[in-house]
């Protein structure tokens, strides 16, 4: 599907958790608390979190209750349609069905973690404290090169990984329409995209030696210092490290605009 269509389908977490809270209170109040998680086959606990500790449901369970109240999926986590809910049976107001919805929420859902897992692997292969050594190397005020540039991007957008993961959990994907998850564009998967596996990998890169050296000596380029600061500060965090090879020169000796 196009980009115009996902346009009308927001993504879970960045809903209001408001919006999306008032309208379950009030399926809840018009059905049941108990019935209403009966129906969608969850927890009572559950709808209990989603009702009054303001958590958001995964895709697949915000389906399950949208169908136990009787509801289109779009309407329950769009804050933009308010109260009443469209009348059962009724054509949601973009003309799209529930299927078609959560289709395309596996389909993203496979292509972000695709794309986790090739930027996962690219840092995985890095070695950490040479990279800090070739940064520091540079003056703070000079670009870096493409290639450590490229790294940096990664190191620099790493943070984000937890909600990307976590923003379609991919495992309800192969148990909705596993033919489209495994295969596609793509091919079969060769690796475990799931949130936990992706989050067990960022979790391990992020305590590898050197990683958070790296990601302390980006920061400081980017800080409003004076040169002598950054300078200082670089070379602290070479310190850090194990001592370089022999006859490889320090960062903080070589730091020379280009």
């Amino acid at each position: 599907m196009s980009d115009a269509f996902w346009a009308y389908f927001p993504s879970l977490i960045a809903l209001g958790v408001m919006e999306f809270t008032e309208k379950l209170k009030r399926l809840a109040e018009r059905i049941g608390k108990a019935k209403l998680a009966r129906a969608a086959g969850l927890p009572s606990t559950a709808v209990s979190n989603y009702l009054f500790k303001g958590q958001m449901p995964r895709a697949d369970n915000a389906l399950a209750l949208a169908r136990a109240a009787g509801v289109p999926l779009d309407w329950l986590i769009d804050e933009k349609q308010d109260w009443p809910p469209p009348k059962p049976g009724a054509v949601s107001p973009q003309g799209f069905s529930d299927e078609d919805l959560m289709r395309e929420v596996c389909r993203r859902a496979k292509l972000e973690a695709l794309r986790v897992s090739h930027e996962l692997e690219r840092l995985e292969k890095v070695n950490w404290p040479a990279f800090v050594r070739e940064v520091a190397a540079i003056h703070p005020s000079s670009p870096l090169p493409a290639k450590l540039g490229a790294i940096s991007h990664l190191v620099e957008a790493f943070p984000s990984i937890p909600a990307r993961v976590q923003r379609y959990e991919p495992s309800f994907a192969s148990h909705y329409f596993p033919d489209e998850f495994i295969a596609g564009a793509e091919g079969s998967l060769s690796t475990n995209l799931s949130a936990d596996a992706l989050l067990s990998r960022s979790r391990q890169l992020h305590s590898s030696a050197g990683f958070s050296q790296a990601e302390g000596v980006l920061i400081v380029r980017r800080e409003s210092l004076s040169e002598r600061e950054k300078e200082e500060e670089i070379g602290e965090i070479l310190r850090e490290l194990e001592p370089p090879p022999k006859g490889e020169r320090s960062g903080r000796k070589s730091m020379k605009p280009r």
